[in-house]
């Protein structure tokens, strides 16, 4: 029983092994979903919905939806931030705090 427990202990981690190289090739390949993946496990911060809500509110006055594009644009130039980029950043966040 002795060897059949050391050996099943081998098996597990020449396969977590394998799982780590296998997952770092394909990240570094670029087959991963970042929106899927959860880089860090934390406590709940207190008062990130209401920074959120505030940011959201406040690139309201910078944003627009443009129908034609079907996407939210800048009103000037002086914004520097497309919103694309910005609502998949707002819910990778969320995804990485509320998995």
């Amino acid at each position: 029983m002795n060897a059949d427990a050391a050996g099943e202990k081998e098996v597990q981690a020449l396969l977590k092994n394998m799982l780590t190289s296998l997952t770092q090739a394909v990240e570094l390949t670029g087959y991963v979903n970042p929106m899927n993946k959860v880089y860090a496990l934390s406590k709940n911060l207190d008062h990130m919905s209401m920074f959120f809500a505030l940011l959201s509110i406040y690139s309201q006055d910078h944003l627009f939806f443009n129908p034609h594009n079907c996407s939210l644009m800048q009103r000037s130039e002086k914004f520097n931030i497309d919103g694309p980029p910005f609502i998949v950043g707002i819910l990778t966040i969320f995804k990485q705090f509320h998995p």
